[in-house]
C-alpha cells in the first residue's frame, strides 16, 4: 500500500518491482483506472522481462478518490472523470494478456484465466461510475 490521500500511480511499480523480488512468488496489482494510467506504459516492462503479474483495474471512468476528497471537503466536484482507452486491448497490443470483465461471472472466469498463465495480464473491470453519487 502506497499510504493514504490518494496516492495515484503507485501499484504497478510496486508490483513490478515485488516480481523482481520475489520471482517465485503470485504478484497482483489492484489499481483504479486514474492510478494505472498515469503508469500504464510500465507494463510494457512486465512484458519485456516475463514478469507474470496479474493487474486488476477497477474501471469506473473516475478520480474516485480526489472525488470522494472534494466532497469531503464541500468542494464541487471538479474534472475527475476520465477517458478511458480499452485497458484490455492495451494488454495485448504491449504482448501481454488482456480480459475485460462486465458482469460478475466474466470478472469469475477472468480471475480464473488470470490466474491459469504465466504471462503479465491486465483485466480491466468495469465498475459503477456512480459509487460514489
Amino acid at each position: 500500500m502506497s499510504g493514504y490521500l490518494a496516492t495515484m500511480g503507485f501499484g504497478l511499480p510496486a508490483a513490478l518491482v515485488s516480481q523482481i523480488i520475489n520471482p517465485g512468488k503470485e504478484v497482483i496489482c489492484i489499481s483504479g483506472d486514474g492510478g494505472f494510467a498515469m503508469v500504464m506504459g510500465d507494463f510494457l516492462t512486465a512484458v519485456k522481462y516475463k514478469l507474470p503479474i496479474k493487474v486488476f483495474i477497477f474501471n469506473n471512468h473516475e478520480l474516485g478518490m480526489i472525488m470522494a476528497e472534494q466532497e469531503n471537503e464541500d468542494y464541487t466536484n471538479w474534472n475527475t472523470h476520465l477517458h478511458n482507452c480499452d485497458f484490455a486491448e492495451f494488454a495485448e497490443s504491449c504482448g501481454g494478456i488482456g480480459l475485460k470483465a462486465n458482469t460478475s461471472q466474466e470478472l469469475k472466469m477472468a480471475i480464473e484465466t488470470a490466474f491459469a498463465v504465466d504471462e503479465p495480464v491486465i483485466v480491466d473491470i468495469e465498475t459503477d461510475p456512480n459509487t460514489y453519487d
